[in-house]
């Protein structure tokens, strides 16, 4: 059983602690417990996967107004808490809103009923921007920023729009660093495949020839 590999952990550590390093079993047990914690490692990524798509599926039932599912799988849940909308020259009603972050993009949605949510806008990580604004002229404010428009929120405490402002970045940049990552293993594999095909062109043709 899976709960058994933190003991095991444990009793392997509390033995080497007690075993004289000339001991004929003190590497055996070194390495014993290098493949467990290894183990503990895989064990403990894969249970942190499976409570993330279970998280990401209890939005999407959640939330209405989706033109494709909210489940991807490479789709990660990071944050969700209120939002409050600041008024605009075209509007001057307070709009209370629901963020819900997840590794590429932000749903900004109403709340509709208990648990239930409805979506209002979806913003892609790749096409926006976040700018802190000032305490003094807008406190506990923050702008998200898109090609043509930008949509200022606000919430209750500078602590929470710090936090809001600074995992917004944190994961606006994670997801560019890994899009680039991506396009270069991409490219790569165009490259390498290109050349594997143009190497067994010419060695179709050199055989050719020789025939």
């Amino acid at each position: 059983p899976i709960q058994r590999i933190p003991r095991y952990v444990l009793l392997l550590k509390d033995l080497i602690k007690h075993m004289e390093e000339d001991h004929p079993d003190f590497s055996n047990c070194n390495l014993a417990l290098n493949k467990v914690l290894e183990v503990a490692d895989y064990l403990e990524n894969e249970s942190i996967k499976a409570e993330s798509v279970q998280k990401v599926l209890s939005i999407q039932e959640k939330v209405s107004g989706m033109s494709e599912k909210i489940v991807q799988p490479d789709r990660v849940f990071i944050k969700e808490g209120d939002i409050v909308g600041e008024p605009s020259p075209k509007d001057t009603t307070l709009r209370y809103y629901y963020f819900f972050l997840f590794n590429d993009m932000l749903l900004q949605c109403s709340q509709k009923g208990n648990n239930k949510y409805k979506l209002k806008k979806k913003f892609l990580l790749k096409q926006i921007k976040i700018v802190s604004l000032p305490q003094a002229t807008k406190p506990n404010a923050f702008r998200i920023l898109t090609a043509d428009e930008y949509f200022t929120f606000s919430t209750s405490t500078s602590t929470e729009k710090d936090d809001w402002v600074n995992t917004l970045n944190d994961t606006i940049f994670e997801f560019k660093k890994n899009d680039v990552n991506r396009r270069a293993a991409s490219t790569r594999l165009s490259v390498d495949g290109k050349n594997k095909n143009r190497i067994t062109c010419n060695r179709i043709a050199t055989s050719n020839n020789n025939n």
